[in-house]
């Protein structure tokens, strides 16, 4: 058989099918590695056989439960921190934006159902516009993101503080204690309301055009520039959904602790970055599935029920986060040096431009 060319056409076999559902399963992935989330699945199930042999009470499933009810929070707001990570940045405001969440949620007046709606999207408003402030700063002015979102987060508490003349215990509205802690057919709605975040945060970053402008622009700004994509407008959108995701997750934190209070939000400005990493999401950029930040988010959770199993304090935690997120970076970088030799950038660039191609 002939081509155009005059040459010899050689036929080209299908596809093996197990190959073929690999390649279109790879999406969940969204440009992480598929080793790294089983990894932390793996530690996750350690963690928890071993936790609940400590405690034998542990292995019923009120208990697995209350482990995703606890991580709920953490999980929406290591997803917040997750998409500035993908473009190389860090968000050191989400503790006080999500205070503030809390605060306002709960300050606003609920008199009836059209006061609760208007106080929920005043709220969700305050956290986007903080997401858009950072963003401009860094975009527009230049400032570095480490920087930026730490003075945002001074900025943010002051605001807080003069707002409630330094008290902020705030008793939180019913229907916000209901989504925090009530239940739906036994299903607690605070997992429900994770649960709807996560699917839509699997699919918008690893079956959106959206999804693989970020990866994209967070592998190599350079190439993504070239390539003609809006680097200043994907940063600005990434920033402002941080924003209104720290802003949902304190109307959580509020509701499951029926209050708010000053303060409430500081222990997360380490978990949820150590969620992030811990689940695979590279500090330098380009990678991450949200599918192993739950796992990260999970991990953590189980590592305090383990250590209140063996009676160890809050500070053996702290230091065991420290060593854990500690390695895991130490191995990214490894593993980015490694690459360099391999074409690692090329690598990391395949899946957001095969997805860009595609039109997705």
């Amino acid at each position: 058989m002939t081509g155009d060319d005059g040459g010899v056409a050689v036929p080209v076999a299908a596809p093996e099918p197990a190959k073929t559902r690999r390649r279109e399963l790879t999406w969940i992935w969204a440009d992480g590695s598929p080793s790294a989330v089983i990894l932390i699945y793996c530690l996750a199930a350690v963690i928890y056989l071993i936790t609940g042999i400590r405690s034998p009470g542990f292995f019923t499933g009120g208990k697995l439960l209350s482990v995703f009810v606890l991580a709920s929070v953490l999980g929406v707001l290591a997803l917040a921190q997750q998409l500035v990570l993908i473009l190389k940045g860090v968000d050191l405001s989400l503790p006080w934006t999500m205070n503030m969440g809390a605060v306002l949620i709960a300050y606003f007046p609920h008199r009836g159902a059209g006061e609760s709606v208007e106080s929920l999207c005043l709220t969700l408003l305050c956290g986007l516009a903080v997401g858009l402030v950072n963003g401009f700063g860094i975009v527009v002015i230049g400032i570095s993101p480490i920087i930026m979102t730490l003075g945002m987060n001074g900025l943010v508490q002051g605001t807080l503080e003069v707002l409630t003349n330094g008290e902020g215990f705030i008793a939180a509205p019913h229907w916000v204690v209901t989504l925090g802690s009530g239940s739906t057919i036994s299903v607690p709605n605070i997992l429900i309301a994770w649960g709807v975040i996560a699917i839509v945060a699997v699919v918008a970053l690893g079956k959106t055009t959206a999804g693989a402008r970020l990866f994209a622009v967070g592998s190599s700004s350079n190439v993504a520039l070239y390539s003609g994509l809006r680097i200043r407008r994907i940063t600005f959108a990434a920033y402002a959904i941080d924003g209104l995701l720290a802003a949902f997750a304190g109307i959580l934190l509020c509701g499951f602790v029926s209050e708010s209070y000053l303060g409430m939000g500081d222990p997360y400005l380490f978990l949820s970055v150590a969620a992030a990493v811990v689940g695979g999401v590279s500090i330098y950029g380009g990678q991450g599935s949200y599918i192993g930040v739950i796992g990260g988010a999970l991990t953590l959770t189980l590592l305090t029920y383990l250590f209140a199993a063996f009676s160890l304090g809050v500070a053996a935690s702290d230091v065991a986060f420290g060593v854990i997120v500690g390695l895991v970076v130490a191995i990214a970088g490894l593993r980015r040096r490694a690459g360099r030799g391999s074409g690692g950038t090329l690598h990391l660039l395949r899946g957001p431009v095969n997805r860009l191609r595609r039109g997705q």
